[in-house]
């Protein structure tokens, strides 16, 4: 089962320090094991393949996560939020800041289904990594976001 504190990089994502590998041995309970990633600096592989490592990074406070329905699917949007920052036209030693508007970054979506564990002759729920598709059948995921975030603050 996928820990909801962390979520998995897309293929040719940088890999930051903190990120972690997984793919390297398995648990008594079938889970995977993570260890810290050493590959700091290079491209992420693609996760769709099960003999490329996968690789995860810890969710941040401003990850914001929804439920919505799209080609009659429910599926989970998960993204990263940072608030708009204000300009500053003077600092009182002279400076200023040009502030940045809000954004939304590493927007993934997953399509919730069950399969069946044949190790452990169990169903167990499962999320497609779906984001490509999405992306490809011209969905704007992004104005998605902001809607979910303006709806969560409506002023």
């Amino acid at each position: 089962m996928w820990n909801k504190d962390y979520r998995k990089l897309k293929k040719g994502e940088i890999i930051k320090e903190g990120d972690e590998v997984g793919n390297i041995g398995y648990n008594k309970d079938g889970s995977m094991k993570w260890e810290k990633s050493r590959c700091i600096g290079s491209k992420a592989p693609d996760p769709q393949f099960t003999s490329h490592r996968w690789y995860r990074r810890l969710k941040t406070e401003n990850m914001y996560t929804f439920e919505t329905e799209i080609e009659k699917a429910q599926v989970v949007v998960s993204f990263d939020f940072q608030p708009e920052e204000p300009v500053v036209m003077y600092y009182p030693d002279g400076s200023g800041d040009p502030g940045c508007p809000a954004s939304v970054d590493d927007i993934s979506v997953y399509w919730k289904t069950r399969k069946f564990n044949s190790t452990k002759l169990e169903h167990e729920d499962v999320e497609i990594d779906i984001t490509d598709l999405i992306e490809e059948l011209g969905y704007d995921m992004e104005d998605e976001c902001f809607e979910h975030i303006n709806s969560q603050n409506p002023d």
